[in-house]
């Protein structure tokens, strides 16, 4: 049974690896892996602070968060996406957001002039020039990687806890689901050290 000491052992491990390789990388897919990694150790912190004050849900939803970064981390160092594909896919997804945002905006002003004078030279900017979006998701990535199953735990993860759903609002805080989310984020993090090692000789 992984208890908290043992998350701490491995998030300390992982960071003395993280800061002896990270001066030695000079790759860019690499160094955005490492960053990557990096926010998987600081998640595996902050469930650790959640799952002491038996904020489960809270837990879990953080833990979605890590599977992300632990499908982006992976991608990059299998060579299953690049640099360039994670920027292109931010930049599909921002001119739907700031549409949101000028509609809102519309409907009941919020920006300051200087704010939406900014958000329309944006908008002017990529209208009628879409970016495609190259779907980079967890789930493509993990799949891509031979890592599908862990696709059911951020989906069962969203739907009760990290989404805002009937099942998220009935479902308080199960804490024998607790240890659960510890086996997962040992799992996630042995899983990364391994990648790292592999990728990294």
């Amino acid at each position: 049974m992984t208890t908290p000491a043992d998350i701490k052992a491995l998030l300390q491990h992982s960071a003395e690896t993280l800061t002896q390789w990270k001066p030695t990388l000079n790759d860019e897919r690499k160094e955005l892996a490492f960053s990557f990694w990096s926010r998987l150790l600081e998640n595996g912190k902050a469930i650790l602070l959640l799952s002491e004050a038996a904020l489960v849900n809270e837990a879990m939803t953080i833990h979605r968060l890590s599977i992300e970064h632990f499908a982006n981390m992976v991608g990059l160092l299998k060579g299953k996406v690049s640099p360039e594909e994670l920027q292109k896919q931010a930049e599909a997804d921002l001119p739907k957001q700031a549409r949101y945002i000028h509609e809102d905006d519309i409907k009941e002003p919020t920006l300051t002039t200087e704010n939406r004078e900014r958000l329309q030279r944006y908008r002017d900017s990529t209208e009628g020039n879409p970016v495609k979006d190259p779907g980079v998701n967890a789930y493509n990535l993990l799949h891509a990687c031979d890592l599908g199953f862990i696709y059911l735990t951020y989906r069962s993860y969203s739907v009760s806890a990290a989404h805002s759903t009937i099942l998220s609002a009935l479902r308080e805080g199960d804490p024998t689901k607790a240890q659960d989310v510890l086996e997962h984020t040992k799992d996630l993090l042995t899983l990364a050290m391994a990648f790292v090692r592999e990728t990294s000789t």
